[in-house]
């Protein structure tokens, strides 16, 4: 019995890295800044209508607060404290609520704007909002995330003779194996133009 052995090196797959995942945080930021302003004129339009519900109240007490966590990212530019500090220890905390925490954040004050029906249109259409943007950061969230798949192929020729010498067999076996790793996203010190 003789048989020859061929491997192939590990090899890296390609990925194909789709155009939402390069450009989420631009997105983010674009969708959250159009929702306050579509938050702001819902909350006008709803008060011009002379509609006293708690819905309008609501409104303008979340347009506040997203509009804040919108524009945190361009308030943390200017933020010249360090460590230290009674306010800097609140900042921190501030924009700890990012990605994934959004994403049940924004979830959460969403609903009560559905629960008034059809009577607010211009509250659904602001929880709708609101749900994509929590969405958009939701996919945010795995963005640093990178999947590598490594493939090794091993093919075995061998050629079997019985010992009468008559029959002969050639067996070919191709054997994959595949290990994938998820590589964690390093801590990234802040530049100007990235998270």
């Amino acid at each position: 019995m003789s048989s020859t052995g061929e491997t192939v090196p590990l090899q890296k797959d390609e990925q194909k890295t789709y155009f939402i995942l390069i450009h989420v945080t631009a997105i983010a930021r674009t969708w959250g800044l159009i929702t306050a302003v579509v938050m702001w004129v819902s909350a006008i339009v709803m008060i011009d209508d002379n509609q006293r519900g708690f819905i309008v109240f609501y409104l303008i007490a979340i347009a506040i607060f997203v509009s804040f966590f919108e524009v945190t990212w361009v308030l943390n530019k200017f933020a010249c404290c360090g460590q230290e500090g009674c306010c800097c220890r609140i900042w921190h905390a501030i924009m700890w609520i990012d990605n994934w925490k959004k994403f049940f954040l924004y979830v959460a004050i969403s609903v009560p704007l559905f629960l008034e029906g059809k009577r607010e249109a211009l509250g659904i259409v602001t929880g709708f909002m609101l749900i994509i943007l929590s969405t958009i950061y939701l996919v945010k969230t795995f963005k640093g995330h990178q999947v590598t798949t490594t493939r090794q192929t091993r093919t075995t020729e061998r050629t079997q003779v019985t010992t009468a010498g008559s029959i002969s067999r050639h067996v070919i076996t191709h054997e994959t194996g595949t290990q994938t790793e998820v590589d964690r996203p390093r801590p990234v010190t802040s530049t100007p133009f990235d998270d």
